[in-house]
């Protein structure tokens, strides 16, 4: 079963999915670096489609590269 991501919790799951993708990435765990890239992936669907994607910008100055880089 596939779970979905709520409007209200988007931003905060894309922010830790970013995060967990980057430290996959430089573990080398890819099955976390999977699963992190498919929530950000529907975070960013459900806020395109609620038209918040300027909730983006603020991630542009986060302490994580790997928020700064997906946003």
């Amino acid at each position: 079963m596939k779970k979905t991501v709520s409007h209200e919790n988007a931003l905060n799951r894309f922010v830790q999915s970013c995060i967990d993708h980057h430290d996959g990435s430089e573990n080398g765990d890819y099955r976390r670096v999977n699963k992190a890239y498919d929530i950000i992936m529907k975070c960013i669907r459900v806020l395109k489609e609620n038209g918040d994607t300027e909730k983006f910008l603020p991630l542009l100055r986060h302490d994580s590269s790997g928020v700064r880089l997906w946003s």
